[in-house]
Formats: C-alpha cells, sequence, structure tokens
C-alpha cells in the first residue's frame, strides 16, 4: 500500500506540470501556496513523529514563484536523499542511509524533497519561497500567509516543519539479590548468582534512550503473571531446579507501543546466569487453621510430597478423627486435611505429624533428616457457629413492631438507642413508652435459629447492663418459641457484667426459635430507669460428641 500512495504522488506532479505546460497562458498569473507531506495526514495522528534513520518526502506543489528552497541545518542531522528512492517493504525495508544525495549540502532548489532523520529530538526543515503576489496555505489546521519585503519586493514564505525523531531503544536494567542488594552486571564477564528455590529476584527496567513505555520480562524457571512480566519492577520468584551445570537466563524486550508513537522495540539478555537450587533446611511446620469449609490447613517452609492419610493423627477434644483425604491448597507448600467430620465450634483440635514423613520435593526419599521428632500443633476450632454477632462492629437493625426473622429488632412499643455513655464500645438502651404503668414486657430478638430434632446445642452470651433492679427489672436472656413458649435456656442477669453458657436439646416439633433480651418487667417499680446492656457476642454451636 506504501509503494501505490508514492506512485501516485509521482502522477500527481507529472501531471500538474503537463498540464502548466500545455495552458501556460492560463496560469501564468496563478499563484497558490501547497505543501504535501506523505503519511503526514492532517487526520493521523502520527504527523511529525518518525524514528531515527526513516524519512518522509515534502512536496512543494505552489504555484506561481519566483524562487522556491527547501534549507536545513547540520546541527539537526536532516539530510537530503537522492530523487529515485527504492519503495518501501516491511520486510526488507532497504538502509536510506545509503541514498544521501552528498552534492545537496544542507539546502536544495528541487520541489520533491525527500530528507533521512539521523538525529534524535525535534528537528526542522525550513521552507523559503517568495511569490509576486500574496499568498498562503494551511497544513495541519493552521494557515501560514506570505509577508511582504520591501527590500526584494516580493511576497514571502518563510516556514519551518519540525519533525519529532524518535532514538532507537537502548535496554538499561538492574538487578537486584535475594538481600537486595544491586548485582554487578557487565557483558565481559556475565556474573553467576545462586538462589534457593522460593527466593526472589528483582528486575528493574530503566531504559530511557528512545522513550520507551513498555517491556516484557523473560525470566525461566519463575512464574510471572502478564502484568508482572510488564511492570517495571518485576520480583521473580523462582520455583524450578537448575539442573546440574545449567543456568536460567533472563532477558528483557523493551518497546514503544502506541497508536499515536513510531514502534520500536529491542531484546536484550540480561548478562546474568541463575542457579536454583533446593532450600537447605528440611520441611518445617509453619502454621495450622482451619478453613470455611471445615477443612484443616497445614503451611509448610518449602513444598512437599503429599503424606498417607495414616500418617497423621488428629484429635478433637482427645478423640481421635479419621481423616478422609489429603490435597494441596493452592500450592506444594500447604496442604488441606479433609476430614470425616467437620470441627465444631469451641473444640481443641490437635494434630500431629511424623516429620520423617514431610519429604521435601526437592530431596530425595532416604536423604537423611535433621529432625526426626513429631511435629505437634493444636488450635481452639471456630467453625461451626450458627449465630455469631460482634456489637463492637455490627450494628443492629430497629425494625419496629413489625420485625422480619432475618435481622435483629425490636417487639414492642419501645424506643431502641445506641448510648455508649459508661460502656467500653457500644451500648444499648430500652426506653418505655409509658413508663409508670402497667408492666409491659420489652425485648430485643435474633434472627430466627432452626435446630436439629435431638442434638444438643451450647449457647454462650457476655453481656454488661447497668441499671439492674431485681425487684421486676432484671435484664433476662431467653430462648423463645415461634408459638409462644420459652424454651430451656432462661437466665436472669443479676450483675454488671455475665458470661453466660448454657445447654439444650432440640425437641421433634423444630418451632423456630429466638434470642430474646429484654425486662421482664421494662416499667421498673421506680418507673424512671431505662435498661442500659452491651451485648459482646452471642454463640450457638453444636455439643461435640
Amino acid at each position: 500500500m506504501k509503494r501505490i500512495i508514492h506512485i501516485s504522488l509521482v502522477l500527481l506532479v507529472l501531471i500538474t506540470v503537463i498540464s502548466c505546460e500545455e495552458e501556460e497562458e492560463l496560469f501564468d498569473d496563478f499563484v497558490d501556496m501547497e505543501v504535501y507531506v506523505p503519511n503526514w495526514a492532517a487526520e493521523r495522528e502520527m504527523a511529525g513523529r518518525v524514528n531515527i534513520n526513516d524519512w518522509l518526502m515534502f512536496m512543494d506543489l505552489s504555484q506561481g514563484t519566483t524562487s522556491h528552497e527547501w534549507i536545513t541545518a547540520d546541527s539537526t542531522g536532516i539530510r537530503f536523499l537522492q530523487q529515485e528512492l527504492p519503495p518501501r517493504n516491511d520486510n526488507t525495508d532497504p538502509h536510506y542511509l545509503d541514498f544521501i544525495d552528498e552534492t545537496k549540502g544542507t539546502s536544495t532548489t528541487d520541489f520533491l524533497a525527500p530528507v533521512i532523520f539521523t538525529k534524535p529530538g525535534l528537528q526542522g526543515l525550513r521552507l523559503f519561497n517568495t511569490f509576486e503576489d500574496s499568498t498562503g496555505f494551511a497544513l495541519l489546521g493552521s494557515v501560514k500567509a506570505a509577508e511582504f519585503d520591501p527590500e526584494i519586493n516580493l511576497w514571502v514564505v518563510d516556514t519551518t516543519f519540525f519533525v519529532d525523531v524518535y532514538d532507537s531503544i537502548r535496554p538499561a536494567f538492574r538487578v537486584k539479590d535475594v538481600a537486595g542488594f544491586d548485582i554487578p552486571l557487565n557483558t565481559v564477564d556475565t556474573a553467576t548468582v545462586t538462589v534457593l528455590v522460593g527466593e526472589s529476584l528483582t528486575f528493574i527496567d530503566e531504559s530511557t534512550v528512545g522513550r520507551p513505555n513498555n517491556r516484557i520480562w523473560t525470566i525461566p524457571g519463575a512464574s510471572l503473571s502478564d502484568s508482572e512480566r510488564q511492570a517495571q519492577t518485576a520480583t521473580a520468584t523462582f520455583n524450578t531446579l537448575t539442573e546440574e551445570g545449567e543456568f536460567f537466563i533472563p532477558r528483557v524486550l523493551v518497546r514503544r507501543v502506541a497508536a499515536n508513537l513510531p514502534g520500536n522495540s529491542r531484546s536484550q539478555v540480561i548478562p546474568l546466569k541463575i542457579r536454583v537450587l533446593p532450600p537447605e533446611q528440611n520441611v518445617e511446620f509453619l502454621n495450622l487453621s482451619i478453613n470455611d469449609d471445615g477443612n484443616i490447613i497445614i503451611e509448610f517452609n518449602q513444598g512437599i510430597f503429599l503424606p498417607n492419610t495414616s500418617d497423621l493423627n488428629v484429635q478433637y477434644g482427645g478423640v481421635d478423627i479419621n481423616v478422609s483425604s489429603v490435597g494441596y491448597a493452592g500450592n506444594t507448600s500447604v496442604i488441606a486435611l479433609q476430614m470425616e467430620t467437620a470441627p465444631l465450634f469451641g473444640v481443641e483440635v490437635t494434630l500431629d505429624i511424623a516429620a520423617s514423613v514431610l519429604i521435601s520435593q526437592f530431596s530425595t526419599v532416604d536423604e537423611p533428616k535433621l529432625n526426626d521428632d513429631a511435629i505437634s500443633a493444636s488450635l481452639i476450632s471456630e467453625f461451626g457457629a450458627s449465630l455469631r454477632e460482634d456489637f463492637e462492629s455490627d450494628v443492629l437493625t430497629i425494625a419496629g413492631t413489625s420485625p422480619t426473622t432475618d435481622e435483629w429488632a425490636i417487639e414492642g412499643s419501645v424506643s431502641f438507642t445506641r448510648d455508649s455513655d459508661g460502656f467500653e464500645g457500644s451500648a444499648y438502651s430500652f426506653v418505655g413508652t409509658n413508663p409508670g404503668e402497667a408492666p409491659n414486657a420489652q425485648y430485643v430478638r435474633t434472627p430466627r435459629l432452626s435446630f436439629e430434632e435431638g442434638k444438643t446445642y451450647v449457647f454462650q452470651c457476655q453481656v454488661k447492663a447497668s441499671n439492674v433492679d431485681n425487684e421486676g427489672s432484671g435484664l433476662r436472656f431467653f430462648l423463645f418459641s415461634s408459638t409462644g413458649t420459652v424454651a430451656g435456656i432462661n437466665h436472669v442477669l443479676t450483675a454488671d457484667y455475665e458470661e453466660f453458657s448454657g445447654e439444650w436439646t432440640a425437641p421433634a416439633d423444630d418451632q423456630g426459635y429466638f434470642f430474646r433480651i429484654g425486662a421482664e418487667d421494662f416499667n421498673n417499680s421506680k418507673g424512671e430507669r431505662p435498661i442500659m446492656f452491651k451485648i459482646d457476642n452471642i454463640v450457638v454451636f453444636e455439643k461435640a460428641g
């Protein structure tokens, strides 16, 4: 396509010359200024931007000039090319430096001015035309009008076309070792660095020559995401061992890529040999936890081969529990134990593993062990809670007298407000609408809970209260059925702060239950003080065993 464009432009010039010869009398008095630059059309954003050693063809198509000259300076690096040039070819572009016209120097009176740009930066090509009459021209949205010069009694158009020349890209980079120190790099004596599997090196792109805006790191032995590969600073963690006598050799491709910029790139091998060796220490236990699915998660300092289920001893509250399966969780240094029974809330989970069965993926099975003792760890399970509310962060929802079953709510004609006076964190108060009148029980209640027939549940609650008056205004905590009956959990708060715990076995008919917290007789005998309370936690869980 580029070849066709240039041929068309040459034909346009020939047609213009022939037309002038055939109708010389008609155009004798016609004056017009027009300049055309192929590949520099007003609608293209690449106008005036080229790579170094690239070229443009400037064409002065003006009519009625008395003189015409293209002018440059040695300092700009702009050189005039020969008129006859081979066509561009994207695959085998010729070296246009070989076609510099040494006879032209810094100016030419040719109407066609092919020029090559041999220096980076903003470069200018000057056009100086004279006319016997006024004229002007437009290019890239700007208008240049001729000015009258009384000394030569002619109209002059003196303008300069500026081109931003982009230098060839030259990659520059640094590499930091595992301790964060720069690794000396040079092409004469390639550096060698040794890392242990799981350790990282940091690669930093410091390229500026050629104004690059993108890079791609290729670092064998390390896994990098697409965003990490293109980051200016890439941290590469090595997870693949090198064979004996072999090395990983990284490289970087530095690029200039954008729709409005001349593209350029350069790939360069980083003069660094990387050896990746196995860890120098045996498998080491790091952490024990329970995930949201009730699986036991064990983390180690390095990748290991999966142990057999028979090599693992797990207990809930001192009772042995079978391990159904063992698998990796995300990577080979984290394993997940799927249990036949998930641990319940509040149960102590203990794990024992013989260190001798925890074999590194980077060592042989018969390699001597530094430590053959059993690894033992325990934690208190928080898995299995069916209700857990912490009012240090949550806010009770006020729902009026018709609460839904999926939120905390108020029953009765009572305002329910937050009040922190005298309390650390949140506090709430009941205020009766008709103090001093007939007794009227007021409560806040939880969402509806469902329980399984025959199972025993443990209830725990920590409550702080003030203005407790046992003469009819004690604060009660109890389980209340949707049919209006009080279940087995029924406690009256008699102190400013209590930790209450109780057990209850669900009956055959699940009526749906709520926790209620409030005053049996809200309008106490004095009829003047609201009850203040703060709930730290309500936890319900199935009883083990």
